[in-house]
């Protein structure tokens, strides 16, 4: 079997057992919108303060939680691979010709269609609430695609603690810790608005250029540079992310 079928028969595995599994699915779906819900209900009137970079704030705030549910499927999927090392699936892998990048690419290959469908959710359910995207309907797919490429970036950090520990339960442990580099960015406030020791950190944190990425084509229109920027840290992320992953993964091999 080449890689493009092993990968394509373990992503089919990864895609089939997530939406099997509601339980591991919704929140991921459900925690974002309603936290968008309740913080921009809250927070609302903060679009109102002079030189906001958003027609409201939920037009600000719809990229958040889009990163936000694109966390949990990322975690999620780390938590499924781990469980695979538990259960003995990737010790009776290595009775077959296995491609070993099989196993990460098909992780990632399935985050990314779980983030494509987490990604239109949030779109969707900011539209519903009263959300434009400057861009259109265009823009709209810019953002999906953008959603399923954060998916990838976050399920090889979830592919590296899961490999590293080959456990379920400390890969769900390392969650909180993702979900600070999140809050630590631009993710409720834009980077102008912070300042000191904040603005430090959002500065340097990789989410922020993630997060302004997405924004961007809804709420100010085409630009290249956010964009860019974005794609940068994403790529960043997944060379450490799968890249610790496959040392991991090829040390465990070698042990069994």
């Amino acid at each position: 079997m080449t890689l493009l079928t092993q990968t394509s028969v373990l992503a089919w595995r990864s895609i089939k057992r997530t939406f099997q599994q509601p339980a591991a699915l919704v929140p991921s779906l459900l925690f974002p919108l309603l936290f968008m819900a309740v913080t921009t209900a809250g927070a609302g009137r903060i679009a109102e303060v002079p030189s906001f970079p958003a027609r409201s704030y939920l037009d600000f705030y719809v990229a958040g939680a889009l990163v936000q549910g694109t966390l949990f499927g990322g975690i999620n999927a780390g938590t499924a691979l781990a469980v695979d090392i538990e259960e003995g699936f990737m010790r009776r892998l290595l009775l077959t010709p296995l491609v070993r990048p099989a196993v990460l690419v098909a992780a990632g290959a399935g985050a990314m269609v779980v983030g494509a469908v987490q990604g239109t959710v949030m779109l969707v359910g900011g539209v519903i609430g009263g959300a434009r995207v400057q861009t259109g309907v265009a823009g709209g797919v810019v953002v999906i695609g953008l959603a399923m490429l954060v998916a990838l970036a976050f399920s090889s950090l979830g592919a590296f603690v899961a490999t590293w520990t080959g456990s379920s339960e400390s890969t769900q442990i390392f969650f909180p810790f993702f979900f600070v580099m999140m809050i630590f960015s631009s993710y409720f406030m834009p980077r102008s608005f912070l300042v000191g020791w904040f603005k430090t950190i959002a500065t340097y944190n990789p989410a922020t250029y993630i997060i302004e990425a997405i924004r961007s084509p809804i709420t100010t229109g085409w630009s290249f540079r956010p964009i860019a920027y974005g794609l940068l840290a994403i790529a960043g992320i997944c060379v450490v992310g799968f890249g610790g992953a496959a040392r991991a993964l090829r040390t465990r091999f070698a042990r069994s």
